[in-house]
């Protein structure tokens, strides 16, 4: 059975967004959208904002804005005389942030743009705050310090990163088979997300990168309904680590089954750590954010 596990983060949903077809992304979008809604995520956002230290009047970028909830969080935040830009390579979650930026009359000062973090398609040093809310946990190690020179690149000097990411180790689920409910957490750590532990080495990601000021936060999004995000998820992933050969039919067919039994008596809980890591980019950097905007 562990012959046939995949490598290290090869069933990442989220590695080829652009070619999804209509059924991934209208499912995405949902889920997207119903994890947005959780208490425990506007929480997360309100966190984020509080720590962001963001005004009035700024220019600030959200990498992978997703389907545009925290994007317009961020449009009210810096208010008509700001600017706030979603990033976004996933053609209906453009969409559908479009839509609600819209639906929130957000449009005015709030625009979302098609395109990887690897590659930005912003000017240097035009940006006062980038944000990436569980993005960077979905990008491949081998292009991450690209994306953190495309930040920095786009950064005033000064200027803030703030990235919040899961840590698949940490995700926890009341279930009373231990050993089968481990393997479940590790398949979801090691094979869903392109490095599940990218979360606890943010920190080191953000020195390595040459950001000052490198603060950390941890926050934890907990759910016990039914219907829930994390109850979806456990089943989406149980039901993979069975296609992929880290469970037997059976081990899953069973785990789902006792999933259900407690969830049926109202005694569902999940919850999963996320890892917050800022950092400012040097003044020190000034002179060439300068030399670039004087040569437009």
């Amino acid at each position: 059975m562990q012959d046939s596990i995949p490598p290290i983060g090869s069933d990442d949903a989220f590695r080829d967004v652009e070619i999804w077809d209509e059924e991934q992304a209208r499912y995405w979008t949902d889920a997207l959208n119903q994890r947005a809604a959780a208490p425990d995520q506007v929480a997360l956002r309100v966190h984020l904002l509080k720590h962001s230290g963001m005004k009035s009047g700024d220019t600030v970028l959200e990498l992978g804005c997703g389907t545009g909830r925290l994007l317009s969080d961020l449009a009210r935040a810096t208010g008509a005389s700001g600017r706030a830009f979603g990033l976004e390579p996933q053609p209906s979650f453009a969409k559908e942030a479009e839509r609600f930026i819209l639906e929130q009359e957000l449009a005015a000062m709030t625009r979302v743009l098609s395109g990887r973090a690897e590659e930005i398609p912003l000017p240097d040093a035009s940006v006062d705050l980038c944000v990436a809310q569980t993005v960077l946990i979905h990008i491949p190690t081998g292009l991450l310090a690209r994306v953190f020179s495309e930040v920095k690149r786009v950064l005033k000097p000064g200027g803030r990163f703030i990235s919040v990411d899961q840590d698949g180790d940490t995700w926890t689920i009341d279930h009373p088979q231990r050993a089968v409910t481990r393997r479940v957490v590790q398949f979801n750590s090691d094979y869903r997300y392109a490095d599940g532990w990218t979360g606890r080495y943010l920190r080191r990601l953000f020195r390595q990168s040459g950001f000052e000021e490198v603060r950390n936060q941890v926050w934890t999004h907990a759910e016990t309904e039914r219907g829930s995000y994390l109850y979806a998820m456990a089943y989406r992933i149980a039901q993979s680590a069975a296609e992929h050969g880290a469970l037997s039919p059976d081990e899953c067919k069973e785990w789902l089954h006792e999933l259900d039994a407690q969830s049926q008596e109202g005694n569902f809980f999940s919850s999963i750590g996320y890892f917050c890591c800022q950092g400012r980019k040097s003044t020190m950097d000034r002179a060439l954010g300068d030399q670039n905007q004087g040569g437009e």
